[in-house]
């Protein structure tokens, strides 16, 4: 009998993505932030993270948890409120991630925009932003539909658990790319602007 049933698969729920540690160097101001910087989630990526949780939870029943009864249930029951409070928490951390993300990258486009100093890959860059943010809401909205299915009194709750922690890990690193582009964009447009130093 395993005791212990719940503690395993949560255990990394809480990792953090760190977020730039350098401020941005200037900062346009966000009138007309087009729909780029938005953060409603479209149909497309809802369906795609729909499928994506699917998909992990089939792998996972075929594995044969089963549902929990008698004292497991039990347990399960006296832990529901701990659980959902972690899922909530890496939710609200992870959408705080993107939003900030999203901030950071209108500002960049805005200033590049307004100082008009061409770079040859910035359609590049930008595009790699672009994918890199959808991958993000994707995995985001799979790790919200995974929270919103865990039940003690489901067929798997186990498994629930399990895809979960599954989309955690996708999500964050999904966050590590967007990081990772949206420093490239900044570095990008960094490079085109004139050393003032120089000029004096």
């Amino acid at each position: 009998m395993r005791k212990r049933w719940l503690y395993v698969p949560l255990l990394g729920l809480t990792t953090a993505v760190l977020v730039m540690a350098a401020p941005m160097p200037v900062l346009a101001h966000e009138d007309g932030d087009d729909d780029k910087s938005s953060t409603t989630t479209s149909e497309s990526v809802r369906q795609k993270a729909t499928e994506r949780l699917e998909d992990a939870k089939t792998k996972l029943q075929t594995m044969g948890a089963e549902r929990l009864e008698g004292a497991k249930k039990q347990v399960c029951e006296r832990r529901t409120k701990n659980i959902t409070e972690i899922m909530k928490r890496s939710i609200a951390r992870s959408e705080n991630h993107i939003n900030l993300f999203n901030i950071i990258t209108a500002r960049v486009e805005a200033f590049y925009q307004k100082k008009g100093n061409p770079l040859t890959n910035y359609d590049e860059l930008v595009a790699q932003v672009e994918s890199a943010k959808t991958e993000a809401q994707t995995s985001l909205e799979a790790l919200k539909n995974a929270a919103a299915v865990f039940s003690c009194d489901s067929e798997h709750p186990l498994d629930d658990i399990t895809a979960f922690k599954a989309a955690n890990q996708t999500l964050h690193q999904d966050l590590k790319d967007y990081r990772t582009a949206v420093k490239n964009l900044v570095a990008g447009v960094k490079s085109v602007q004139p050393d003032k130093r120089s000029q004096q």
